[in-house]
């Protein structure tokens, strides 16, 4: 693992265990990602809920 993807996963962690609720660790990533990583992200969840309606 890259030292830029471990201290990425230690911000990330951080967040997640001092949150609250799973709003906050998403806004917290979100601000860590580009426009185009969010907008592909929600596709793809999008894509997961609707197999799991089926």
């Amino acid at each position: 693992m890259s030292q830029e993807t471990g201290a990425i996963l230690r911000a990330v962690l951080y967040q997640a265990k001092m949150s609250k609720n799973a709003d906050d660790i998403i806004t917290a990533v979100e601000a860590m990602c580009t426009e185009e990583t969010i907008a592909y992200v929600e596709k793809k969840v999008a894509q997961a809920k609707a197999r799991q309606e089926r």
